[in-house]
């Protein structure tokens, strides 16, 4: 029972991702429709994917991973997106009890410290960043790639560590979806920051539940 328990709960974090991308295409889908139009050619695609490589390479970019696991760690968990920063210090008002940040001010200086460090970047590579903004969902999925969640490496394969494996590789499938979603209907730096903060959070928790899920067979 633990171990159909742990594995329900992989396969619902993916499910209520699906979920909520599909409600929120429906309720963007001229915003949707209008990014479909502006996909990139196979051209800026592939040079989209070597700026990408290089960028993740840099010191910018390392400082920048600092400040988002270090906001995604005392999230707790919570995966709200909001477009604006006001909207996710009304929240945190309501809601510190539920996170590990020890004041509203401490999630504030978080908060801030990430969105700087992702301007950096993006002050810095102009060029990619246009090209992310104007891909669809499965080019920003190709293009960010090299940068998102893999897999823990397990020793042990037998049926029920196969089934952890299904259950993760479909939740993770759901959080990317998920992402690309995000990002596309993000129309700032900010909302943009804050659809990769979002990813990081859930891939922490779907790891989690891999991990458990494991360690119950």
């Amino acid at each position: 029972m633990k171990k159909l328990f742990l594995k329900f709960g992989i396969l619902f974090i993916g499910f209520s991702l699906l979920t909520m991308s599909c409600s929120e295409q429906s309720d963007n889908l001229q915003n949707d429709s209008t990014s479909a139009q502006s996909k990139n050619s196979e051209s800026e695609l592939n040079l989209a994917k070597n700026l990408f490589i290089e960028m993740i390479k840099t010191e910018d970019y390392l400082n920048y991973k600092i400040a988002l696991n270090n906001f995604a760690d005392k999230m707790n968990g919570n995966t709200v997106f909001f477009k604006t920063r006001v909207e996710y210090i009304d929240w945190i008002t309501n809601n510190l009890s539920k996170t590990n940040f020890s004041s509203r001010d401490e999630f504030i200086t978080a908060i801030d410290d990430m969105a700087a460090k992702n301007s950096i970047l993006e002050n810095k590579n102009i060029a990619l960043y246009g090209y992310l903004s104007n891909a669809d969902q499965n080019q920003f999925l190709e293009i960010v790639q090299p940068s998102l969640g893999t897999i823990p490496t397990i020793t042990n394969f037998n049926s029920c560590t196969n089934q952890c494996i299904s259950d993760y590789n479909d939740a993770e499938n759901g959080n990317e979806w998920a992402y690309a979603n995000n990002y596309g209907i993000g129309d700032t730096n900010f909302a943009h920051n804050m659809a990769t903060s979002i990813y990081w959070i859930r891939v922490k928790s779907i790891i989690d539940s891999f991990s458990a899920c494991v360690g119950s067979c």
